[in-house]
């Protein structure tokens, strides 16, 4: 989820995928993978506003890139 503080335009892809597997009559594995900013696309952040700062005007950070979570889950 974009942070409250990025500029206006914005774009990210969250993806999540999961698989439940019956192992035996009352068993289950459920296999998941999460990913934010699934296509890596890119977020810069906003210029820098201070007038007497070196760095006026230019954009010195961006956002997070990809993240990918996997996890397994035994259910009996």
């Amino acid at each position: 989820m974009p942070e409250p503080h990025t500029p206006a335009g914005a774009k990210w892809v969250d993806i999540g995928l999961f698989r439940k597997l019956k192992l035996k009559e009352l068993m289950s594995l459920e296999f998941r993978v999460e990913m934010t900013n699934a296509l890596n696309l890119v977020n810069l952040s906003t210029p820098a506003t201070g007038r007497n700062s070196t760095s006026f005007g230019k954009i010195t950070s961006a956002a997070g890139m990809r993240q990918t979570q996997l996890g397994l889950r035994l259910a009996w």
